[in-house]
């Protein structure tokens, strides 16, 4: 018995047994291959002859579409033994730090007696697992791992609620995940991600399979990793030295840009918003503290010189105290401008923090910008909502750069709680990625003109992924964007739960767990007076009258999507019947991905043959990210100046396409080098 097997249920088996579970495994293996697109003439996928695979280069790896014929495995050709010698076998491609297990999921050999079966990989399969050392702790002093390997199997993984308690059945009896073994499916990538978390070994697979910080007793090399940072007063450097730099020093505008570059000042600046930054926010007094003589009119007066802190509000008996004083007892000093009115010109001077900083400027009616200058691994420190109640939000405009934010553990599972747009430009979130395993969201509620660009999210989310409500008080005019974002993963909800005068272009939801009722792209109108969700073209009617060739405009749901195969139940919005024309919004399966790699369906095949198929719109759905970028680009052009998407989607060209498209640097206008917008255009198609 290996000292690392971890696994319970297959442990103390007789050797016989073991050989006996170790044969079914093989056997499901050996009519496994490597994927290698589809015979579109059949709709039946192809695997990878071996010796071509091994012929190929490094760089022809990535365009093994381009190969001849005769270098692919076309189904029912080979017997089953042929298969396992002469086809390429299935690989783990390490994508984003996460590993990807590629394989067709049927039995492609000429065996007639199992021919077309689904792939099952028994309960007994087990799996070996390492840990890098990323931390630098290395107590197991495995060199460049962090302690040795474990094995689990299917057979141990139990179900678990949403607190990570085991699910039990009506008798008591746990309930396995698996137990009939693991039935592969098309299209889906069943990711692992391991870690070392405190006292136990933290275990997450993507997609069906979830092991949810199960902890194992006196495992070496258990690492607790660093503390989440403190942040002192005398810190937050980098939002001072914006500040400063900003400054006018003439008649320039005072606009300053504020940049994070690691986890402590993104933490530095979550403080900031709170209103959590400094301990002492009042009891000091700014007085003169010397004069000078001056000449006015002939006659020589005295104005003040210097200034100085009093803890007394009093300039004949002052009570001074250096900054450095006072930032020890907890103060944070900074330069603030005011801006000109009728009464004064511009002017700035030395203040201390007195309460929370929304990134706004009441007098100027103006959002700052913050930017974010690299990847933020976020190490799962417990860490607090940016804007984390009414009373404080944020209210700039945040910049991911395209950056990811890693790791991310927020105790109210909001990366951003409460945002205003009150100001003349609103507020903005745009151009981030986040990867988390913890529950994690965008935004809670958002008040007033809110444009969220460019968001891509890996993570569960128990409610709404992009955000549970955006919507307009009374009386102010203006529209919420949500622009080019894309969620994968669990979700309790639509990507935006509630909303009111909201455009909403170019998106991806590819959850599971919706239901029928919270929708997928949209849960409900907080406004009934303000739907904008009936089909300009209806599928049902242009099927009815044989009319395939209308088109529909541009308005303010375009290019949307979301997989029905992951929440089969749901449709767009909350409560509304799907009938939309496959142009407008488009619905699609993952699993029917391969057919239309790169767009090939969507481009060539006429409206008029493709809604006479039954899954019509699973060869719409899946390639979608022509059409996405489309939207990026229309928002950008008319709506989005301001607060740009400066990315693009771009669908997986690493051999096999299993993977929902990824957000990429460059705006879809720079991006597409022809200009042609046609050509990308889906309301332009020839269909």
């Amino acid at each position: 018995m290996d000292v690392n097997d971890e696994s319970e249920v297959e442990s103390g088996k007789t050797d016989e047994k073991a050989q006996e579970e170790c044969a079914e495994v093989t056997a499901v293996y050996n009519r496994m291959c490597m994927p290698a697109g589809v015979d579109i003439s059949r709709s039946m996928l192809r695997g990878f002859r071996k010796s071509a695979w091994d012929a190929l280069t490094d760089a022809r790896v990535k365009v093994i579409e381009d190969e001849p014929a005769e270098s692919f495995y076309n189904y029912g050709e080979l017997s089953a033994s042929d298969v396992a010698e002469q086809v390429k076998r299935p690989f783990f491609s390490l994508i984003n730090g996460s590993c990807y297990m590629i394989t067709v999921p049927y039995d492609m050999s000429s065996d007639a007696e199992t021919q077309g079966e689904v792939l099952v990989l028994p309960a007994s399969t087990r799996f070996k697992v390492y840990l890098r050392d990323v931390t630098g702790g290395d107590s197991a002093n495995k060199g460049t791992l962090e302690s040795t390997y474990h094995i689990f199997s299917l057979s141990d993984i139990v179900e678990r609620d949403s607190s990570g308690n085991p699910k039990k059945d009506s008798e008591g009896n746990v309930i396995k995940m698996f137990p009939n073994g693991l039935k592969l499916s098309a299209g889906v990538s069943y990711t692992f991600t391991v870690g070392y978390r405190y006292d136990g070994l933290y275990i997450v697979v993507g997609q069906s399979i979830s092991w949810e910080n199960d902890v194992l007793d006196d495992q070496e090399g258990v690492n607790e990793g660093e503390q989440i940072p403190s942040p002192k007063t005398t810190d937050y450097q980098w939002w001072k030295n914006a500040i400063h730099d900003a400054i006018p020093m003439g008649t320039e505008d005072y606009t300053p840009v504020f940049h994070i570059s690691n986890a402590q000042e993104f933490i530095e600046f979550t403080n900031l918003v709170n209103g959590t930054a400094a301990t002492k926010t009042s009891g000091l007094y700014r007085l003169v503290k010397t004069y000078k003589d001056v000449t006015v009119g002939g006659q020589t007066v005295k104005e003040p010189d210097t200034y100085g802190w009093s803890t007394t509000n009093s300039q004949y008996k002052p009570s001074w105290i250096e900054e450095s004083e006072a930032e020890a007892l907890g103060y944070i000093f900074y330069d603030h401008y005011y801006a000109a009115n009728a009464d004064r010109a511009a002017y700035s001077e030395r203040d201390y923090l007195k309460g929370p900083y929304p990134f706004y400027d009441d007098n100027l009616r103006r959002s700052f910008s913050i930017v974010l200058d690299a990847d933020l691994d976020m190490k799962d420190w417990s860490i607090e909502t940016v804007g984390r109640s009414e009373d404080t939000p944020f209210m700039g405009n945040f910049d991911g750069g395209l950056h990811t934010m890693k790791n991310l553990n927020l105790k109210d599972e909001y990366l951003f709680g409460y945002v205003d747009g009150k100001g003349d430009g609103g507020a903005s979130i745009t151009n981030l990625k986040i990867e988390s395993f913890h529950n994690t969201a965008l935004v809670n509620q958002g008040v007033n003109p809110i444009y969220i660009a460019g968001i891509s999210l890996y993570a569960k989310s128990t409610g709404n992924s992009i955000a549970t409500s955006l919507t307009m008080p009374e009386g102010v005019t203006g529209t919420s964007y949500v622009v080019g974002c894309i969620h994968v993963g669990e979700a309790g909800g639509a990507l935006v739960g509630t909303s009111d005068r909201l455009n909403m272009f170019g998106c991806m939801q590819a959850s599971s767990g919706l239901t029928a009722s919270s929708g997928a792209l949209l849960g409900a109108y907080a406004d009934p007076e303000d739907r904008f969700f009936d089909p300009q073209i209806k599928m049902s009617e242009q099927k009815a009258r044989n009319n395939f060739t209308a088109k529909p405009a541009f308005v303010k749901f375009m290019c949307n999507y979301y997989d029905k195969s992951l929440s089969a139940s749901t449709s767009a919005v909350g409560g509304i019947a799907d009938d939309y024309s496959l142009l407008e919004y488009i619905r699609g399966s993952k699993t029917e991905i391969l057919r239309a790699k790169n767009d090939y369906l969507t481009e060539r095949v006429p409206m008029d043959v493709l809604l006479s198929r039954s899954d019509a719109a699973d060869y719409y759905g899946l390639a979608p990210w022509h059409a996405m970028n489309y939207a990026i680009y229309k928002y950008n052009a008319s709506w989005g100046a301001n607060h740009p998407c400066n990315a693009h989607y771009e669908a997986n060209t690493t051999g096999y396409s299993h993977r929902y498209p990824s957000l990429e640097s460059t705006a879809p206008g720079e991006f597409y080098e022809s200009g042609d917008i046609n050509a990308w255009n889906p309301l332009k198609q020839p269909n």
